[in-house]
């Protein structure tokens, strides 16, 4: 059997040499934004898409610096694949594209409550980046450090 993965991308939001975090209510850890790739969606549209989405922000605060050549692709633990959609679509597991997004507004710009996904941000250096992402977030870390 062939092993699928679920397209997704990771937003690494930055802004004067920081880098926006949010914290994820559903698993009660801080996070990069990120999200799957819709159908007939680009993974450059997906990008600003999700970050927007997740961080309640508008899209036109957002643009992409650059995409990482290196992608991350991780299993998914059992619980996860016990999901009705994922048991459908056969994934067992995710390959992530990553991209560095530019952030060009204020913080008065991000409205959480619009947010299904946070309800805290903050900006971070990159060097406290593995100390409060979740070390279920790691393996992208690595990737992430090498570039930024």
């Amino acid at each position: 059997m062939i092993k699928k993965y679920r397209p997704n991308v990771l937003a690494v939001v930055t802004k004067d040499d920081k880098i926006l975090i949010q914290h994820n209510p559903r698993f009660d850890h801080w996070q990069l934004p990120q999200g799957g790739i819709d159908a007939g969606e680009t993974a450059e549209q997906a990008v600003i898409r999700e970050a927007s989405e997740e961080l309640g922000v508008d899209a036109k605060f957002l643009s992409i610096k650059h995409q990482l050549e290196q992608t991350h692709r991780y299993d998914w633990p059992d619980h996860t694949l016990k999901k009705d959609y994922y048991k459908k679509e056969g994934y067992i597991g995710q390959e992530q594209t990553i991209f560095i997004l530019n952030f060009n507004g204020t913080d008065s710009d991000f409205h959480l409550e619009k947010s299904h996904e946070a309800d805290q941000i903050k900006w971070v250096n990159k060097d406290e980046l593995k100390k409060v992402i979740h070390p279920r977030r790691h393996g992208s870390l690595d990737i992430i450090l090498k570039h930024i």
